[in-house]
């Protein structure tokens, strides 16, 4: 059992002016015969259904533009970059075999995962497949990244 103490705020953490609250706000939070605040202490139900966060809303969401994944040739040139899954997952079907390589060789791609997307279990799926291309043991590298990224964030789909 969960047990709140609240008060009316506004967005920035100040507390609510009188104009913002509605008349049943306003009559709940001010003291019995008083023109000054009180704190309520309530009581939070227990969830009517399980929580269920779905991954799927996140493969468009984009990093800032500083930790964009920039797909190098092995000379070092920048081909493209790319700041969201979704979007990374189109660039991989579509990159030269050479830069994909480059990266996959490296583990640029759960690295990338890893430390801008937060998303280890993820990464560690990724790196499995990196390390699997290295030794030669994934004949469609591309797909395989697509899959994986695939069953992590639409599983509940498929």
């Amino acid at each position: 059992m969960l047990i709140f103490k609240a008060l009316a705020c506004d967005y920035d953490g100040t507390l609510a002016s009188e104009d913002r609250l509605g008349p049943e706000a306003l009559a709940a939070l001010r003291k019995e015969g008083s023109s000054a605040w009180a704190a309520l202490t309530f009581t939070a139900a227990p969830r009517a259904t399980p929580h269920v966060r779905h991954l799927r809303k996140y493969a468009d969401v984009s990093v800032r533009p500083e930790h964009a994944f920039l797909f190098r040739a092995p000379d070092g040139r920048l081909m493209v970059t790319t700041v969201s899954l979704n979007e990374f997952r189109r660039l991989v079907a579509t990159t030269d075999e050479d830069v994909l390589a480059h990266h996959a060789g490296r583990h640029d791609f759960s690295r990338w995962i890893r430390g801008d997307f937060a998303d280890p279990e993820l990464a560690a799926q990724l790196r499995k497949a990196e390390s699997r291309w290295r030794r030669g043991d994934v004949a469609d590298f591309r797909g395989l990244i697509d899959e994986v990224i695939a069953v992590r964030y639409w599983s509940e789909e498929l």
